[in-house]
């Protein structure tokens, strides 16, 4: 059974952003279209939280309260799944600031977190929390100085992503590669990450749950351009992340893409 859910698990986010939305119009929908209990139906509604990025907002944080348009019948009455329910809020905010390179938002949003191993009951909400601790404390290390916490926070998260890999290759491979990829950029080993980089999107194409291609392109590009100078390749790598965030929907990190490679074009 736990297989099984944890499969649906994995189809629902491998769903474009665009044919989510109406999936999970409310929290009893959520549960009962996929047949989980009501804990784990606060999982999808992370998409919810994401699906901002469709839209034109100004603020792509501004989600609302995923229990506030239901009616008194569908309440949460439980406290123990409001809390779930707020853990999970945290963790869309860290999703969105992952894709919008917003590193110190999404590490205060986990740091928010109290014992995120016992919060998430689902094997997905823990793993989820795993990768993105790891990215936001390699990506801040990147940025310069020595935070001896935050790598031990990057090294602890990248040992049970690893783990996970071993016993899942097929959705957790690419995550290690891209936490390998961040590493050796962080070590100044900028061949050997864009390597790691090229490798986890072909390798992540293959299964798009928790979108690791796009991601992996985008920091690619990053790493070409502002590490490597090298402005051709780094252009190629922006315009194939705009056009994987493209299929799935995602305007605004298209319009980040799109001012990336503009700024390129007109250095050239």
């Amino acid at each position: 059974m736990a297989a099984l859910m944890f499969t649906t698990c994995m189809l629902f986010w491998s769903t474009p952003l665009h044919r989510i939305g109406p999936k999970i119009a409310s929290f009893r929908k959520a549960a009962k279209y996929y047949k989980q209990d009501l804990a784990d139906a606060f999982l999808a509604l992370n998409h919810r939280f994401v699906n901002n990025l469709v839209g034109e907002s100004e603020d792509v944080y501004s989600f609302c309260d995923p229990c506030s348009d239901q009616s008194d019948e569908n309440q949460i009455a439980s406290n123990e799944l409001n809390f779930t329910a707020r853990q999970n809020m945290l963790l869309g905010t860290a999703w969105i600031a992952l894709f919008m390179g917003d590193w110190d938002r999404g590490e205060e949003s986990l740091n928010t977190l109290a014992k995120p191993e016992a919060a998430f009951r689902s094997s997905l909400g823990r793993s989820a929390f795993y990768f993105l601790s790891a990215m936001f404390a390699v990506a801040l290390l990147r940025q310069g100085g020595r935070n001896r916490k935050r790598y031990s926070t990057f090294r602890r998260n990248f040992r049970r992503i690893r783990e996970l890999a071993q016993r899942c290759p097929t959705t957790f491979f690419p995550m290690q590669l891209m936490m390998e990829a961040e590493d050796a950029a962080r070590a100044g080993k900028f061949d050997d990450a864009t390597n790691k980089y090229a490798l986890t999107m072909k390798v992540a194409s293959k299964d798009p749950a928790f979108h690791c291609e796009g991601l992996a392109a985008v920091r690619l590009g990053q790493t070409l351009d502002f590490e490597c100078r090298n402005a051709i390749e780094a252009r190629e790598a922006y315009v194939k992340a705009r056009t994987i965030y493209e299929a799935w929907g995602a305007n605004v990190v298209v319009d980040r893409l799109n001012n990336l490679i503009a700024e390129i074009e007109a250095s050239r």
